[in-house]
């Protein structure tokens, strides 16, 4: 399992977290309630080298006292944020979940994400869901990162903010 595995539930948790009900994408149910809800996808990835063949240097480990070396890329990722009004509520209901889900954004997000972009697109009726939807989402910036191990094998991958680099004292 890599950091990215689970992004879509860590953006879930956020927002509900905030008092925003959300939904992974996958499995459709729950969409019943009469409260607007966010659905939540990842709908892209793209990486980009963060170092020389990826290598972004060693950190100190305190718990196996060794140095492990960390290599990662930076990612982009976009995250699908659909909004979902009962009938009742209309294109109205939609607009006043986005305004709430923008101003949650802003204020931070999972941890490791750095917010970019929010937008969303044309309230349209969905027949098949029986809902008003807009389709939104958020673009963050992100690294993801490994530690290779002294004996070559690597931890799993993980999403972590931007990194900071320090000179490390190796008295």
């Amino acid at each position: 399992m890599t950091g990215l595995d689970t992004i879509r539930e860590k953006m879930r948790d956020y927002l509900e977290a905030q008092g925003i009900s959300a939904l992974c994408a996958f499995p459709m149910a729950g969409r019943t309630t009469e409260e607007p809800v966010v659905v939540v996808s990842l709908r892209q990835c793209d990486s980009s080298s963060a170092g020389f063949s990826n290598y972004l240097g060693q950190i100190w480990e305190g718990d196996s006292q060794s140095w492990q070396e960390l290599y990662g890329q930076r990612v982009r990722l976009t995250i699908g944020l659909d909004l979902y009004a009962a009938m009742g509520s209309g294109e109205e209901g939609v607009r006043t979940a986005f305004d709430l889900l923008t101003a949650v954004l802003h204020k931070g997000g999972p941890e490791g994400l750095r917010l970019q972009n929010v937008s969303c697109g044309e309230t349209t009726f969905d027949r098949q869901e029986r809902r008003y939807r807009c389709p939104a989402q958020a673009v963050y910036d992100a690294m993801l990162y490994a530690v290779r191990r002294e004996d070559g094998s690597f931890l799993d991958f993980e999403v972590k903010g931007d990194m900071k680099c320090e000179p490390c004292d190796q008295s």
